[in-house]
C-alpha cells in the first residue's frame, strides 16, 4: 500500500478495509486512505489541512458508522466510514490525541504546540456523535496529547507538556455527561504515555520514564518505579498481556520491563 508521506498513526482494519493516515508533525494537508484488503486497491481518501498523527477511530452509534480523524491544527473530522465523505468538523485547538467514544459522545483534548507558548490554554471537549455539536468544554492545567480512558461514568486524561520544560503532570477525570471535575492525581513530571486501564487500576508513565499504578476511584499511587535517571525523554506507554496477566514497559536504555499489575513486582 503506497502512502505519500510517513505513516505515523497506527493503521486500523474494519470490514476488510485498511485505514491509514500519513504525515509527521511538519506535514500539512495530510490524507486518510482506505484500501480494499482483498484487491489492495484504493477505495477512498480524504485530505485534511493538518497532520494526522493521532490514530483514526471507527465507531458506531444509532446505526451510523463514522471514522474519526484528528488533524493537528485542523481539528477533528467525522467521516463516513465506507466512503470517507465528511460529515462534520470541529477545531477545538491543536489536536493530536486519539479520540474516545462513549454513549453518543466523542471526547477529545488539545495541546500547546511548539509554535505556541507556555500559558496557552489546553482543553477537553465532548461533542455529539451524530452532529458534532459541542456538549461541554473544560480547561485543562496543561496539554493532553494521548487517548483518554473511560472508567464508569468518568473520562480521564493525562496532562503534560512536550514542547516546554516542565516538572508537572496530572491524571484528571471528568464526568462524561457534564464535564464536571471528579478526581485527579498530580505528578512531578509530564505524563505522556497513553494511559492503560486494567480493571480498576490505571497505569501511567511520565516523560522521565517513571511508571505508576493508580487505583480507581481514589487514584492513589499503588506503586511507582523509575526506569532510568538519564536526561533522555521517554514517550513510551504500558502494554498489557492478558494471557499471563503482566504489564510490559519499553524503557530507553534498560530494555523491556515486565511487572505484576497488582503488586508492581518486577518479574
Amino acid at each position: 500500500f503506497y502512502i505519500g508521506r510517513a505513516v505515523s498513526p497506527s493503521p486500523i482494519i474494519w470490514h476488510e478495509t485498511l485505514y491509514a493516515g500519513e504525515g509527521d508533525h511538519e506535514t500539512h494537508h495530510a490524507r486518510i486512505y482506505a484500501y480494499d484488503l482483498k484487491s489492495g486497491k484504493l477505495k477512498a481518501s480524504f485530505t485534511t489541512r493538518g497532520h494526522t498523527e493521532g490514530q483514526p477511530v471507527i465507531a458506531e452509534y444509532q446505526g451510523k458508522t463514522f471514522l474519526f480523524a484528528v488533524a493537528g491544527s485542523d481539528g477533528l473530522h467525522a467521516l463516513e466510514a465506507e466512503t470517507l465523505r465528511p460529515v462534520w468538523q470541529q477545531i477545538p485547538g491543536h489536536s493530536d490525541a486519539t479520540i474516545r467514544v462513549s454513549r453518543g459522545k466523542v471526547f477529545i483534548t488539545t495541546g500547546i504546540d511548539k509554535d505556541g507558548k507556555l500559558g496557552d490554554v489546553a482543553r477537553a471537549h465532548a461533542y455529539d456523535f451524530l452532529t458534532g455539536k459541542e456538549i461541554w468544554r473544560r480547561e485543562l492545567p496543561g496539554s493532553s496529547w494521548m487517548e483518554p480512558v473511560l472508567v464508569e461514568n468518568d473520562v480521564c486524561f493525562i496532562v503534560g507538556e512536550v514542547y516546554f520544560p516542565s516538572q508537572y503532570g496530572q491524571f484528571i477525570c471528568l464526568d462524561q455527561d457534564d464535564g464536571n471535575f471528579t478526581r485527579a492525581q498530580n505528578f512531578y513530571g509530564p505524563l505522556i504515555g497513553t494511559p492503560l486501564r486494567v480493571g480498576n487500576f490505571i497505569y501511567v508513565a511520565d516523560i522521565n520514564g517513571e511508571v505508576c499504578a493508580l487505583d480507581y476511584p481514589e487514584l492513589k499511587r499503588r506503586w511507582c518505579y523509575e526506569t532510568h535517571k538519564e536526561t533522555a525523554l521517554s514517550y513510551s506507554a504500558f502494554s498489557y498481556d492478558p494471557h499471563h496477566n503482566l504489564l510490559l514497559y519499553p524503557s530507553i536504555k534498560e530494555g523491556l520491563y515486565v511487572y505484576s499489575p497488582q503488586s508492581g513486582e518486577r518479574v
